[in-house]
Formats: C-alpha cells, structure tokens, sequence
C-alpha cells in the first residue's frame, strides 16, 4: 500500500481520475469536476487543499479530499467543501475495507503531526461509509463522534 497526495483535480493521474469518476457515479459532489469547480472558486490559493490517495496493488482503493489548517493546537483536517456541500464521503473502491481507510487516515495523520482534529461533514449518517469512517477513525486511534449538521 502506499499514498499519494495531490493538489488539484488537474493533477490526478488517468487511473485517479477514473477512480474518482467511478467512485462517485451518482454523487456529483464526489466527482472530480465539483472538486476542480470548488477549488478553482472557493480555494484558488489554498495551500490546505489535498486530494489523499490510497493505492492497493497499484490501484486506487480508498480517496479523501480533505482541506488542512495549521492551529494553536496543531493541524485540523476538514472535509474538502464549503457551506453549498450538502453531502459528504470518502471515495470507496468496491472491496475497501475498514483497514484500508484506516491505513489512508494513518498516512495523513503522518503527513499533519500533530493532528488535533479531523472533521468530516456533511456524512449521511445512514449511507454506507458512515459507520466505515466511524470504525476506521476509531481504528486509527481517534474517538470518533456524531453531531448534527443539518436537515431537510
């Protein structure tokens, strides 16, 4: 396994693009083209901006488009969006496990010491990568837990 970090949606290889394009089918706000909108508009000098990667065997498994701060008390790592976001998750190969975005938010914790928070909204608290990233977070050493964002 290893990962990759990219900037921009521009830059993600064939395979990446393919993956997010796969990964997000029926979900706009996963597909490349709302993030390359998003941060063309709302990121354009945005050094916080990453596009995380995890590669099985070559091949994309697990993506989380994340934004990044640096605070008083360390990094804080968001969900890639913006107050027009109304719905959030990672990007999931079929066949990825728990273990593989636990790996992936490994990485990333790596790549942000010190981390001090990871917030990830707006999930859909009954769609499948919910209790995923809750388990993964949980399994990468974070005590993960709930709030309510907003409903309709």
């Amino acid at each position: 396994m290893n990962i990759d970090c990219y900037r921009h949606p521009d830059d993600f290889p064939l395979d990446v693009a393919a993956f997010f394009a796969a990964a997000s089918a029926g979900h706009v706000e996963g597909s490349a083209d709302w993030f390359r909108n998003l941060v063309d508009q709302v990121y354009p000098a945005d050094g916080g901006v990453h596009f995380y990667v995890l590669r099985k065997n070559g091949s994309p498994v697990v993506a989380l488009p994340v934004r990044v701060n640096r605070s008083a008390f360390g990094w804080q790592l968001e969900s890639l969006g913006n107050y027009y976001t109304s719905l959030y998750a990672p990007l999931l190969a079929p066949g990825a496990t728990v273990s593989d975005l636990s790996a992936l938010l490994q990485g990333i914790q790596k790549a942000h010491a010190p981390l001090a928070v990871m917030r990830f909204d707006p999930l859909d608290a009954q769609g499948p990568t919910f209790r995923m990233l809750q388990q993964a977070l949980a399994a990468s050493g974070f005590k993960p837990f709930t709030f309510f964002r907003f409903g309709n």
